[in-house]
């Protein structure tokens, strides 16, 4: 994607006319027939404050899912690529 001046907002850091995504860790509680009762986090996605992409169970260390969130927020992730970015996140 190329940057023009004309559709760049300093103040924002947005392109204008682009959606801009939030990442937000969401707590859950969960059940497992192996483990019973537990807590896990996973990954919401919103547009404009809709949430459009749900990720559940991720993992129950609630530190990786919040560093995932961070990362995906400071580099203006994409939302297509969030599958890619936490088998990566996962795999280390």
């Amino acid at each position: 994607m190329i940057i023009e001046k004309d559709n760049f907002n300093k103040d924002t850091l947005e392109l204008e006319g682009q959606p801009g995504y939030t990442y937000k860790t969401e707590r859950e509680e969960l059940t497992s027939n192996d483990i019973g009762s537990y807590v896990s986090y996973g990954v919401s996605v919103y547009c404009e404050n809709i949430r459009i992409i749900y990720i559940s169970d991720i993992s129950s260390e609630r530190e990786v899912v919040e560093d995932l969130v961070y990362r995906c927020n400071k580099g203006r992730l994409d939302p297509i690529h969030l599958r890619d970015v936490i088998d990566d996140i996962l795999g280390e």
